[in-house]
């Protein structure tokens, strides 16, 4: 039956969670129906139809998007104080390090210094030298992973970023549109379990908040 009285807002952003045709549109008497184009085409024997009135998902995807807006919210003034502390940290404990290495090489310079002054012997040299370079080793191997870390936490401050600009811009939103809808979500999966006669309604959102420990 036409629909086109109505526009289609989730036009292909719907896909069956089982199969993963697209959802077809059509109309019952309690208003637009999406349903997977596999059952509509041949048949319960190849997929179960994976029935959502338009309204139920609309007011799904609403909310979702009123969540991670609320979340948005709630986290950017803690997740900018905790950034800030985590920068000082970071370059406190590079600033130590740079010391402690500076540090070691004064030491090795000056115990090459003794040897060749005859101070020390070489077998008390070598002794010091493999303290000096395993010391040095450890140092360098912090140094390295203090490194890594901010190249994470860059990636992880340009993903939250993104998150929370793109959510942040409707944080007034009452109803959803089609280019709210496109702006955000990637695409919707349905699923469903035709025997416990359960579905569950996975949305793929363009921007996610990222997890701070991955």
């Amino acid at each position: 039956m036409n629909c086109d009285n109505k526009v289609n807002i989730f036009a292909g952003m719907v896909y069956c969670g089982e199969c993963g045709r697209f959802m077809v549109r059509s109309r019952r008497k309690g208003g637009e129906i999406l349903r997977c184009s596999t059952y509509s085409r041949i048949g319960v024997n190849y997929c179960s139809q994976h029935l959502i009135y338009e309204y139920e998902l609309e007011d799904l995807v609403l909310k979702a998007i009123q969540d991670n807006v609320s979340d948005a919210l709630e986290s950017m003034d803690l997740e900018k104080l905790r950034q800030r502390r985590e920068q000082i940290r970071q370059s406190d404990e590079k600033t130590k390090l740079k010391t402690e290495i500076e540090k070691l090489e004064s030491s090795y310079k000056k115990m090459v210094l003794n040897l060749s002054e005859g101070i020390i012997d070489n077998s008390d040299f070598l002794i010091f030298k493999e303290e000096y370079l395993s010391k040095k080793e450890s140092v360098e191997k912090r140094i390295k992973l203090l490194q890594n870390r901010k190249t994470n936490d860059t990636l992880y401050i340009s993903e939250y970023q993104k998150w929370l600009d793109n959510f942040l811009k409707y944080r007034e939103i009452q109803e959803l549109t089609r280019e709210i809808i496109v702006n955000l979500i990637d695409r919707i999966e349905i699923y469903e379990n035709p025997v416990e006669d359960t579905r569950h309604i996975e949305i793929n959102f363009r921007f996610k908040k990222p997890n701070l420990n991955n």
